[in-house]
């Protein structure tokens, strides 16, 4: 054993590292002193110097945090060990790429897939989404490639989105030929890899000029809707960014270079296909004729209608017979959520989040739960829609799908459930409101707001403070003083209940 913290020297070089990325969302404070802590730990732990630490020195130590979290009656005790696991993650991947310990990145990746895989470290969420995961991705099965590896394929998400922000952190970044956005580069160059993989099982550093071409000329036409000025774009940002990896040995320079000749040979002909519709997916084709349309593919209220329109048929909505007979059964309710339920393939788990805030993490059982509870509280003012005003030019459809987005956006944007709803975020929603939003639309998401928090006050899940302050902060009027908060009872599904009558579904 040894009182020498080994870890610590390598913080300044550490934090300005691309590993640091993937951290840098907690507070560095917190992240320093959880490295100062591993490192003190491991010097008590064990006496093989850092140059040499191998999966029996390291394992012992994760395995004392796992144990330390799981004996914690604390109800944040998950979450502080999520972002004490990712810190100590962080800075090893940093230290193995330095050759600062004994392992190398793919070992030490390795080790570090199969401890989360058997403590759970994955994220609650992660050993859920397995399916949706690869349902997302259009992953080539023939048997003459080898097995696609969701662990590999996120751990190309993870570095590729790494390589990106290092380079975009660099002085290189200033000099680039072309005018490219960081999220725009983040994006194609991920997809890029992405599609190598599903597609030609190669890694980025084992990229062919076969899987190149075959992306940019397949894929990126076929799918990908790029405007011509961006497909123009693609071949010299991908070229700087691999020049970059080159220079700073994060990939082979040899490779890089062949990468970035292959790329550019590709470019022509892939900007030639892509005014072709003939070489569009259905999906794609649909998506330009929206277009043309003057639809706008970010409102997906307009998505649906033209493609209502299009196939003749409008959204199916509920009948009053069936609300009737769910108003009084939970258990009902939740069922009848999920046949109306504007998003069945969850997109909303897709949608931009922050992975943390004020110290909660994003959860997907709670995202479910959340748009769960939005589903029914669009069917339960649609039902009383006597009792609750709604635009007038709303039907079922459209206000359980604008209930369930508005609750959506509050947990994936702000990590609030509507039980936790601050006046500082509705202000906010509010702004946000009166600044982007024409004068009817305004008044109809207020006059639909209003009728959901009072929906939501009766029925307890919203205290009385919150029932009161909370029209006023989206309006942006003065907050009224209020007591201290109570809740009042009533039949309005709650959080728990969600939960509970969800995971009572999955074993039916």
């Amino acid at each position: 054993m040894t009182d020498k913290n080994e870890v610590m020297p390598f913080w300044a070089e550490f934090r300005t590292s691309p590993e640091y990325n993937s951290v840098n969302t907690y507070p560095e404070q917190s992240v320093k002193t959880t490295i100062e802590a591993f490192g003190a730990m491991m010097a008590s732990m064990t006496s093989t110097p850092m140059k040499q630490w191998q999966v029996s020195d390291l394992q012992p130590v994760l395995e004392d945090l796992v144990e330390t979290a799981t004996n914690d009656t604390d109800p944040e005790a998950g979450n502080v060990l999520t972002g004490t696991y990712d810190s100590i993650r962080a800075m090893l991947r940093y230290l193995a790429s330095q050759q600062e310990i004994g392992m190398t990145r793919a070992q030490l990746n390795d080790m570090l897939d199969k401890f989360e895989a058997a403590n759970g470290l994955e994220g609650e969420e992660m050993a859920e989404d397995t399916n949706d995961y690869q349902k997302n991705r259009d992953i080539n099965d023939d048997p003459e490639l080898a097995a696609w590896q969701e662990h590999t394929a996120r751990d190309i998400d993870r570095y590729t989105v790494e390589w990106v922000n290092a380079y975009v952190a660099s002085p290189a970044w200033q000099t680039r030929s072309t005018e490219v956005t960081p999220e725009f580069l983040t994006t194609t160059f991920k997809m890029l890899a992405q599609n190598i993989y599903d597609q030609y099982r190669k890694t980025p550093k084992a990229w062919t000029k076969k899987a190149i071409v075959g992306v940019m000329t397949g894929n990126f036409v076929s799918n990908v809707g790029f405007r011509e000025a961006e497909y123009e774009m693609l071949a010299p940002a991908f070229s700087d960014l691999l020049a970059y990896l080159g220079e700073e040995g994060l990939l082979n320079s040899k490779r890089a270079s062949d990468y970035q000749r292959f790329i550019t040979a590709a470019a022509p002909e892939m900007i030639e296909m892509s005014k072709d519709s003939d070489n569009f997916s259905p999906s794609k084709k649909m998506a330009t004729e929206m277009m043309a349309a003057g639809v706008d593919l970010t409102d997906q209220a307009a998505v649906q209608a033209y493609m209502a329109k299009k196939m003749g048929k409008s959204q199916p909505e509920p009948s009053q017979a069936e609300l009737d007979a769910a108003m009084a059964n939970p258990a009902a309710l939740v069922d009848l959520a999920n046949k109306y339920d504007p998003d069945p393939d969850k997109k909303y788990l897709s949608v931009q989040r922050v992975p943390d805030h004020d110290g909660l993490q994003w959860r997907q059982k709670t995202a479910i739960a959340v748009h769960t509870q939005g589903v029914i509280s669009g069917l339960q003012l649609w039902a009383m829609r006597d009792t609750y005003q709604l635009p007038g030019n709303w039907g079922a459809h459209d206000v359980i799908k604008n209930m369930s987005e508005v609750i959506d956006v509050m947990y994936a944007q702000n990590l609030e459930t509507p039980a936790d709803w601050s006046v500082a975020t509705w202000e906010n929603f509010g702004n946000w409101m009166r600044d982007s939003q024409s004068k009817k639309r305004y008044d109809e998401n207020i006059q639909m707001l209003e009728s959901l928090m009072a929906l939501l006050t009766k029925g307890g899940i919203l205290s009385a403070q919150q029932g009161q302050q909370l029209p006023a902060a989206v309006r942006g009027d003065a907050i009224p003083e209020v007591a201290g908060p109570t809740k009042v009872k009533g039949n309005v599904i709650s959080m728990k209940k969600a939960r509970k009558l969800l995971k009572a579904m999955k074993h039916r």
